[in-house]
């Protein structure tokens, strides 16, 4: 790679490893990666820690990455780092010599507006420690993990779309063509199956469905319990706009109309607080 190729991804390595900081130093997080995956086969990858990247470019890693990422999830949202068994080999190598310890991804789809079709977005994290404290963080603060992919999404998408392309092996395609069509078709069908009874523009969602009772809190509106039940069900912000069909910045202030209503400071404590008060109470 040219050194001055400057829409290489890994050029840009040290810009988001400087946006990840504040980040890093309030978790027990030390490496961020993003992944955006294009119905062609051909896929983006930013790191965050150069070493690691350059590692990963002089390994086979990204030959079959886009497949792999498919085979995580079935649908968006959080999973365990999983990888295929080459990959396994190199991350293997690579944990040690980092000291890595497990990650937690995340998976969203997007709609590409520029090709009519859609995009797979995959985040992930690592952490230097194996412990029950970042297994509690990554459980118990998904929120701010979703909070952060959103930031950095609307920070590095600009760039996003300017860097290089990397290919899927050509021995993947054809898996990876009826795999990513599969993913597309089955979270379709789910994101419509949330547009309920639509008699006069507005949704019906299955409140009863989560665990605590939002119906009967007079100060929320309709559009605030939607959003209540689209988050508490693992929906990112711009997908709960997408679903609503609001903005993203609509949502936003969404949420700090709920937090201001419930006297909360964070997303995370808003279902913290209606799980609190209700349960046992449905």
């Amino acid at each position: 790679m040219n050194k001055f190729d400057f829409n290489h991804p890994i050029i840009h390595s040290g810009a988001l490893d400087e946006f990840c900081q504040p980040f890093f130093e309030l978790s027990k997080i030390k490496t961020f990666g993003f992944i955006e995956v294009y119905q062609s086969g051909k896929f983006i990858q930013l790191e965050s820690n150069s070493k690691i990247y350059s590692d990963l470019l002089a390994s086979t890693f990204l030959h079959d990455l886009p497949l792999a990422i498919l085979n995580y999830s079935q649908k968006p949202g959080f999973y365990l780092n999983e990888y295929s068994n080459v990959q396994s080999e190199i991350i293997t190598r690579l944990k040690k010599k980092y000291h890595l310890a497990n990650g937690i991804g995340y998976i969203d789809l997007v709609e590409d507006k520029a090709e009519n079709t859609y995009k797979i977005c995959h985040y992930y994290f690592s952490s230097h420690e194996d412990n029950r404290e970042i297994v509690c963080f990554y459980l118990n603060e998904q929120a701010k993990l979703l909070d952060f992919c959103n930031h950095f999404y609307q920070r590095f998408q600009p760039l996003i779309g300017s860097l290089k392309k990397f290919d899927i092996g050509s021995e993947f395609k054809e898996l990876f063509n009826i795999k990513f069509h599969e993913f597309i078709n089955k979270n379709l069908q789910q994101q419509n199956d949330c547009k309920l009874n639509r008699d006069d523009n507005s949704y019906v969602f299955d409140y009863d469905s989560i665990p605590f009772n939002i119906k009967n809190i007079p100060k929320l509106g309709t559009r605030e319990k939607d959003v209540i039940y689209l988050w508490y069900n693992g929906f990112s912000v711009h997908k709960i706009a997408e679903i609503l069909e609001v903005s993203s910045r609509t949502i936003q202030r969404t949420f700090h109309i709920i937090m201001n209503k419930l006297n909360c400071t964070s997303k995370i404590e808003i279902i913290n607080k209606l799980w609190g008060p209700s349960k046992g109470h449905r």
